[in-house]
């Protein structure tokens, strides 16, 4: 009789939970990661400047980002190999800014520790820094090739 008992009790909690999975607001993985990635009311931001082009002024913009932030990637990474402090403090900022820029704050949080690491002396440990600023660019970069396909559909 216990046994009983305890499997409808058991398929009962199995019921509510379907039920509150089924109701759950889904998002798509895309949408997830580019809320993850980026801050929406930033790109919204950029948008609404542009007006009537608002969709074509952020295009131009995410395009010129994806452009130009690998080199800025190699002259950091080429900093801390060469122990260059004065060069990793400048990449670290320009891509951190350009990056902020577009709602990438944690790519531009990244950017703004090695900043920080650069300017109070050896660099020694900016290189344990790297791989994640890596990591988090290349979800950055589709987040916005994402919001890029979004905007040409």
């Amino acid at each position: 009789m216990e046994t009983i008992q305890s499997l409808n009790l058991a398929q009962g909690q199995l019921e509510q939970q379907t039920e509150k999975f089924m109701d759950a607001d889904l998002k798509n993985p895309q949408e997830e990661l580019e809320e993850s990635v980026l801050d929406r009311l930033t790109l919204e931001a950029i948008r609404e400047m542009g007006g009537e082009d608002g969709d074509f002024v952020l295009n131009n913009i995410i395009q010129m980002y994806l452009e130009t932030t690998p080199p800025y990637l190699q002259q950091i990474e080429t900093a801390i190999a060469t122990g260059d402090p004065d060069s990793l403090r400048r990449a670290a900022h320009s891509l951190g800014s350009s990056s902020a820029t577009l709602g990438a704050m944690n790519f531009a949080k990244l950017c703004k520790e090695l900043e920080n690491l650069a300017r109070s002396g050896p660099i020694t440990t900016a290189e344990k820094l790297f791989f994640p600023l890596q990591t988090e660019y290349e979800k950055v970069k589709i987040a916005l090739t994402l919001q890029l396909k979004d905007s040409n559909d």
